[in-house]
């Protein structure tokens, strides 16, 4: 009877070891709210990005799992999706399209499985591209989107192979590599659009530490260039509490003549349960990459307050406009809604 006694207790710290090494967990965030968007000084019947999600985070729906395979490695997966207001699971919003893969999956975000090792991190699926993964750096809230928010290369891409190097003293780097079908817009007639983009980002150990990355992507169809951007990016705390980002990136066409040049200063700071969050982007364009006529050329800002009911809470109002050069693209838009995170 001690034996069997034994032996079960022995089998039952197996099974609880067994089933610390492997989880799966639900996360995302749901928020709705009132939107009002104005563009060319008319009022827009569809508010598209509203059915998509809150102007303070992404609203999704996302499960990730993950197993320990000892000696230090680990196998790992992602799935999200977006949620829209009306509870849809998927991409059946406008935003939400991209011309790398299909959008009308449930995951359309990020559908990807992994392996960790001392060596680094090894990422195969649809997920983002190293220049998307220092999008949030200097954007410290998505009302940021819409100041003209485009870039060339910059977005969840499917079909692709990401590596991530262990970070290192406060150094990191990862390398992300995609062949796709061609986007009719841009490659017309060519079989696969090519995709090769890297990200180099660093702490610098002063002033509690500012976070610095650099950025390229690159498309090209036939052996020739589509599309190219650089992206230079920083954030940092000033005086404690005060949290402010900035960037600048270059988005380039086929010729190293069609650029724009985007700069984008974003901040935020607390005053107890109240966030006040501001930001201002400047576009400056060269030729059809971002001229005025497809609204890219200008200059806007936008400012909100969020009051955080609790640490996944919080209700939110704000205000952006746009100043592109072409009048009929400027943009305002007003928001108030409320989101609540999960843990």
């Amino acid at each position: 009877m001690k034996k069997l006694l034994i032996a079960t207790a022995a089998l039952a710290m197996v099974a609880g070891t067994a089933q610390a090494q492997s989880s799966v967990t639900i996360y995302g965030a749901y928020g709705n709210g009132v939107t009002s968007v104005k563009e060319g000084g008319v009022n827009k019947a569809a508010q598209s990005q509203n059915d998509a999600r809150d102007h303070l985070y992404t609203t999704n729906l996302g499960l990730t799992g993950t197993e320990d395979l000892g000696g230090g490695m680990s196998v790992f997966f992602r799935l999200e999706g977006d949620l829209s207001g009306n509870g849809v699971l998927g991409s059946n919003q406008d935003y939400a399209a991209t011309k790398y893969g299909t959008t009308t999956n449930v995951f359309n975000r990020q559908a990807h499985a992994g392996l960790v090792t001392k060596f680094g991190t090894l990422t195969v699926g649809r997920q983002n591209d190293s220049v998307k993964d220092t999008e949030g750096l200097a954007q410290v809230y998505n009302l940021s989107d819409n100041l003209a928010n485009k870039t060339r290369i910059g977005d969840r891409i499917a079909n692709s192979v990401k590596y991530a190097m262990p970070v290192w003293n406060g150094l990191g780097a990862t390398y992300t590599t995609s062949n796709n079908p061609a986007d009719a817009a841009l490659d017309a007639g060519d079989s696969t659009t090519r995709h090769n983009s890297f990200a180099i980002t660093y702490k610098v150990p002063v002033n509690g530490g500012i976070d610095v990355a650099f950025a390229q992507g690159k498309e090209e169809a036939s052996q020739a260039q589509t599309g190219k951007t650089t992206r230079i990016s920083a954030r940092t705390n000033v005086m404690g509490d005060l949290t402010v980002g900035a960037a600048q990136t270059t988005n380039q066409g086929a010729t190293s003549a069609a650029k724009t040049k985007q700069t984008l200063v974003s901040v935020n700071k607390p005053f107890g349960k109240i966030d006040v969050k501001a930001h201002y982007w400047k576009n400056n364009a060269s030729d059809s990459v971002g001229t005025s006529t497809d609204g890219l050329d200008g200059n806007g800002y936008g400012a909100m307050a969020v009051y955080n009911f609790s640490p996944r809470t919080a209700v939110y109002a704000g205000y952006s406009d746009f100043d592109a050069t072409s009048a009929a693209s400027k943009v305002k838009v007003t928001t108030a809604g409320l989101v609540q995170t999960m843990v």
